[in-house]
Protein backbone atom coordinates (compact mmCIF):
# COMPACT_ATOMS: atom_id res chain seq x y z
CA UNK A 1 0.00 0.00 0.00
CA UNK A 2 2.83 2.39 0.85
CA UNK A 3 4.40 1.75 -2.54
CA UNK A 4 1.06 2.35 -4.29
CA UNK A 5 0.76 5.77 -2.66
CA UNK A 6 4.36 6.57 -3.69
CA UNK A 7 3.72 5.52 -7.30
CA UNK A 8 0.66 7.74 -7.48
CA UNK A 9 2.63 10.69 -6.09
CA UNK A 10 5.37 10.15 -8.67
CA UNK A 11 2.78 10.01 -11.46
CA UNK A 12 1.19 13.23 -10.22
CA UNK A 13 4.59 14.97 -10.15
CA UNK A 14 5.43 13.70 -13.65
CA UNK A 15 2.04 14.88 -14.93
CA UNK A 16 2.74 18.43 -13.73
CA UNK A 17 0.74 18.57 -10.49
CA UNK A 18 1.44 21.46 -8.13
CA UNK A 19 0.58 19.51 -4.98
CA UNK A 20 -0.01 15.89 -4.04
CA UNK A 21 -3.08 15.19 -1.95
CA UNK A 22 -3.50 11.70 -0.57
CA UNK A 23 -6.73 10.53 0.98
CA UNK A 24 -6.03 8.39 4.04
CA UNK A 25 -9.69 8.15 4.93
CA UNK A 26 -13.01 7.30 3.39
CA UNK A 27 -16.13 7.37 5.54
CA UNK A 28 -17.95 5.19 2.98
CA UNK A 29 -15.56 2.25 3.06
CA UNK A 30 -16.31 -0.45 5.60
CA UNK A 31 -12.84 -1.98 5.46
CA UNK A 32 -9.42 -1.05 6.85
CA UNK A 33 -8.31 1.10 3.90
CA UNK A 34 -11.01 3.61 4.83
CA UNK A 35 -9.32 4.19 8.19
CA UNK A 36 -5.61 4.38 7.34
CA UNK A 37 -5.34 7.69 9.23
CA UNK A 38 -6.20 5.91 12.49
CA UNK A 39 -2.86 4.09 12.29
CA UNK A 40 -0.32 6.85 13.03
CA UNK A 41 2.68 4.67 12.23
CA UNK A 42 1.35 3.57 8.84
CA UNK A 43 0.27 7.14 8.06
CA UNK A 44 3.81 8.33 8.83
CA UNK A 45 5.30 5.69 6.51
CA UNK A 46 2.90 6.72 3.74
CA UNK A 47 3.66 10.42 4.29
CA UNK A 48 7.42 9.82 4.02
CA UNK A 49 6.99 7.71 0.86
CA UNK A 50 4.74 10.35 -0.68
CA UNK A 51 7.22 13.12 0.12
CA UNK A 52 10.11 11.17 -1.40
CA UNK A 53 8.16 10.41 -4.57
CA UNK A 54 6.64 13.91 -4.85
CA UNK A 55 10.06 15.56 -4.76
CA UNK A 56 9.64 19.32 -4.37
CA UNK A 57 5.84 19.18 -4.41
CA UNK A 58 4.01 19.77 -1.14
CA UNK A 59 2.09 16.79 0.23
CA UNK A 60 -1.32 17.16 1.87
CA UNK A 61 -3.05 14.30 3.67
CA UNK A 62 -6.82 14.16 3.91
CA UNK A 63 -7.83 12.51 7.14
CA UNK A 64 -11.04 11.69 8.91
CA UNK A 65 -12.47 12.76 12.22
CA UNK A 66 -10.21 12.09 15.22
CA UNK A 67 -12.08 13.13 18.38
CA UNK A 68 -9.36 11.91 20.78
CA UNK A 69 -6.69 14.66 21.10
CA UNK A 70 -3.95 12.19 22.10
CA UNK A 71 -4.61 10.05 19.05
CA UNK A 72 -4.69 13.16 16.86
CA UNK A 73 -1.38 14.32 18.35
CA UNK A 74 0.24 10.94 17.56
CA UNK A 75 -1.03 11.12 13.99
CA UNK A 76 0.11 14.70 13.41
CA UNK A 77 3.50 13.98 14.96
CA UNK A 78 3.92 10.93 12.71
CA UNK A 79 3.25 12.82 9.46
CA UNK A 80 4.81 16.22 10.29
CA UNK A 81 7.95 16.96 8.35
CA UNK A 82 6.91 14.70 5.47
CA UNK A 83 3.46 16.13 4.81
CA UNK A 84 3.12 19.88 4.51
CA UNK A 85 -0.54 19.83 5.55
CA UNK A 86 -3.39 17.76 6.86
CA UNK A 87 -6.93 18.30 5.62
CA UNK A 88 -9.50 17.85 8.37
CA UNK A 89 -12.26 16.38 8.21
CA UNK A 90 -13.10 14.00 5.40
CA UNK A 91 -16.56 13.21 6.66
CA UNK A 92 -17.86 11.15 9.54
CA UNK A 93 -18.90 7.53 9.29
CA UNK A 94 -22.19 6.95 11.06
CA UNK A 95 -24.94 4.36 11.17
CA UNK A 96 -27.70 5.41 8.77
CA UNK A 97 -31.05 3.72 9.22
CA UNK A 98 -34.57 3.94 7.88
CA UNK A 99 -37.48 4.73 10.23
CA UNK A 100 -37.89 1.00 10.87
CA UNK A 101 -34.28 0.78 12.12
CA UNK A 102 -32.97 -1.23 9.16
CA UNK A 103 -29.85 -0.05 7.30
CA UNK A 104 -30.81 2.69 4.84
CA UNK A 105 -28.37 1.35 2.24
CA UNK A 106 -29.10 -2.34 2.80
CA UNK A 107 -27.47 -5.19 4.69
CA UNK A 108 -23.70 -4.93 4.96
CA UNK A 109 -23.84 -1.15 4.55
CA UNK A 110 -24.97 -0.08 8.00
CA UNK A 111 -22.60 2.89 8.14
CA UNK A 112 -22.19 5.63 5.59
CA UNK A 113 -20.25 8.83 5.19
CA UNK A 114 -21.95 11.93 6.49
CA UNK A 115 -20.78 15.13 4.84
CA UNK A 116 -21.86 18.73 4.57
CA UNK A 117 -23.20 21.05 7.20
CA UNK A 118 -24.20 18.17 9.48
CA UNK A 119 -20.51 17.64 10.32
CA UNK A 120 -19.47 21.28 10.59
CA UNK A 121 -19.40 21.48 14.39
CA UNK A 122 -17.35 18.28 14.72
CA UNK A 123 -15.02 19.40 11.92
CA UNK A 124 -14.40 22.80 13.58
CA UNK A 125 -13.59 21.06 16.87
CA UNK A 126 -11.15 18.71 15.12
CA UNK A 127 -9.48 21.59 13.23
CA UNK A 128 -9.17 23.55 16.47
CA UNK A 129 -7.56 20.58 18.23
CA UNK A 130 -5.24 19.92 15.28
CA UNK A 131 -4.13 23.54 15.00
CA UNK A 132 -3.49 23.69 18.74
CA UNK A 133 -1.44 20.48 18.66
CA UNK A 134 0.61 21.71 15.70
CA UNK A 135 1.28 25.03 17.48
CA UNK A 136 2.04 23.52 20.89
CA UNK A 137 4.28 20.75 19.51
CA UNK A 138 5.89 23.15 16.99
CA UNK A 139 5.08 20.80 14.14
CA UNK A 140 5.95 21.86 10.62
CA UNK A 141 2.41 21.15 9.50
CA UNK A 142 -0.48 23.29 8.31
CA UNK A 143 -4.10 22.46 9.09
CA UNK A 144 -6.52 22.88 6.20
CA UNK A 145 -10.22 22.73 7.01
CA UNK A 146 -13.11 21.11 5.20
CA UNK A 147 -16.53 20.09 6.39
CA UNK A 148 -19.83 21.83 6.05
CA UNK A 149 -18.86 25.18 4.59
CA UNK A 150 -22.07 26.52 3.10
CA UNK A 151 -21.87 30.18 4.16
CA UNK A 152 -19.37 32.87 5.11
CA UNK A 153 -19.78 32.16 8.82
CA UNK A 154 -18.78 28.52 8.31
CA UNK A 155 -15.44 29.54 6.79
CA UNK A 156 -14.98 32.15 9.53
CA UNK A 157 -15.47 29.38 12.11
CA UNK A 158 -12.59 27.40 10.61
CA UNK A 159 -10.21 30.35 10.37
CA UNK A 160 -11.02 31.28 13.97
CA UNK A 161 -10.21 27.66 14.92
CA UNK A 162 -6.72 28.04 13.42
CA UNK A 163 -7.08 26.74 9.87
CA UNK A 164 -4.49 27.90 7.32
CA UNK A 165 -6.98 27.45 4.48
CA UNK A 166 -10.57 26.32 3.98
CA UNK A 167 -11.84 23.99 1.27
CA UNK A 168 -15.40 23.54 0.07
CA UNK A 169 -16.88 20.38 -1.39
CA UNK A 170 -20.58 20.46 -2.16
CA UNK A 171 -21.49 24.11 -1.56
CA UNK A 172 -20.00 25.45 -4.82
CA UNK A 173 -22.26 23.11 -6.79
CA UNK A 174 -25.28 24.83 -5.28
CA UNK A 175 -23.79 28.30 -4.94
CA UNK A 176 -21.00 28.74 -7.52
CA UNK A 177 -20.21 32.31 -6.43
CA UNK A 178 -19.90 31.59 -2.71
CA UNK A 179 -16.09 31.78 -2.71
CA UNK A 180 -16.19 35.05 -4.68
CA UNK A 181 -18.48 36.61 -2.09
CA UNK A 182 -16.29 35.32 0.72
CA UNK A 183 -13.18 36.80 -0.85
CA UNK A 184 -14.89 40.19 -1.21
CA UNK A 185 -15.61 40.23 2.52
CA UNK A 186 -12.24 38.74 3.50
CA UNK A 187 -9.60 39.65 0.88
CA UNK A 188 -6.91 38.42 3.29
CA UNK A 189 -8.10 34.86 2.69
Amino acid sequence: MVEDFARCAAMAREAGAQVVEANLSCPNVASAEGDIYLDARLSGRIARALAAAAGPLPVALKIGHVPDPRRLARLLGAVAGAARAVILVNGLSRRVVRPDGKPAFGPGREAAGILGHAIHEAAVACVSAGAEIARRERLDLEVIAVGGVAALQDAEDFFAAGAHAVLMGGAPMYDPLLAVRMKRVHPEW
